[in-house]
């Protein structure tokens, strides 16, 4: 019911494509993107807090009936390294060229968090 709500039905003057949730997706700002409704086809209002799955899979609680569940708002630092070398796939290890320097590359996301 907030105001900064949106239903999102087109991206970049397009319809919306089926992995990022046509016909319908449900955009929360200040929520972690990943909580955001996709293939949305109907909204129910209900009277009381609401305790499906969705909710269960983006919180954070103690066990399954925790009545104090934390809602996922940002997602944590999430990375990836990329080894250096050429990969040996029957042995495992990775060969380097003989040098001084030797250049690690990855990827770091984390939502809104800087």
């Amino acid at each position: 019911m907030a105001p900064e709500v949106l239903l999102a039905y087109e991206i970049n003057g397009q319809t919306l494509p089926p992995q990022h949730g046509f016909p319908l997706r449900l955009i929360v700002p200040g929520w972690l993107g990943m909580t955001n409704v996709k293939w949305l086809s109907s909204i129910e209002v209900i009277p009381t807090k609401f305790t499906g799955l969705q909710m269960k899979w983006y919180s954070l609680a103690a066990n399954d009936d925790d009545p104090n569940r934390i809602p996922l708002t940002h997602m944590k630092v999430r990375s990836l390294m990329i080894p250096p070398g050429v990969p040996d796939f029957f042995t495992r290890y990775r060969w380097l060229e003989e040098t001084s320097t030797v250049e690690l590359r990855g990827r770091a996301w984390a939502g809104g968090t800087t």
